[in-house]
């Protein structure tokens, strides 16, 4: 019986489409897809209709969210973009957050999948929405890569250093997909 491709999963957080975030997906998924041997799947949180998360930290998903949890259950890789209001991440990010502590709670069923952030912004916040973002992935066992959490900010994009903001997005998901495949070679050859 043949295997699965190791899966990279991107989870877009923006309740609007065809702004940034959107843009920063697609960039996500062109860096997944040109690595060999991973698959890639995306996840619009704004047409998932997750209901508010509600406070009980067990194991059992609350109702309406088995799909998106057991996608994140699979994944090896996890691509959270996010747009930035008030200096963090979008609601619907924070409330997927809340949804995946069943899965900490489940025998730290995150530990060891690798993620990536993006957040971007009109004038300032998503470095530290970013920042936040992978402080808590961290907490739940996710482990991220360096230079796999990137903010676009649109108001000094085109004054960045060497143009980095316009051009180092389009590595995140290459890099997180590296190494996914990296890791679980890993895994394999450990004793």
């Amino acid at each position: 019986m043949p295997t699965k491709e190791p899966l990279v999963l991107i989870i877009n957080g923006s309740p609007k489409e065809d702004g940034r975030t959107d843009f920063l997906t697609d960039r996500a998924y062109e860096g997944v897809n040109r690595v060999t041997g991973v698959r890639c799947e995306v996840i619009f949180l704004r047409d998932e209709k997750l209901p508010p998360f509600n406070g009980e930290l067990d194991i059992k998903p609350q109702d309406g969210c088995l799909r998106v949890v057991e996608l994140i259950r699979e994944a090896d890789g996890v691509i959270f973009v996010s747009p930035t209001y008030w200096f963090t991440y979008s609601s619907l990010i924070k409330n997927l957050v809340e949804i995946i502590t069943c899965l900490d709670e489940d025998n730290y069923a995150m530990a060891g999948k690798v993620a990536g952030v993006f957040a971007c912004c009109d004038e300032d916040g998503a470095s530290r929405a970013c920042i936040d973002l992978i402080g808590t992935l961290v907490m739940m066992g996710f482990t991220i890569p360096g230079h796999a959490g990137f903010f676009y900010n649109k108001g000094s994009a085109p004054y960045s250093e060497n143009n980095w903001q316009n051009k180092d997005h389009r590595m995140v998901g290459e890099l997180v997909a590296r190494f996914v495949l990296l890791c679980l070679k890993y895994l394999k050859s450990a004793p």
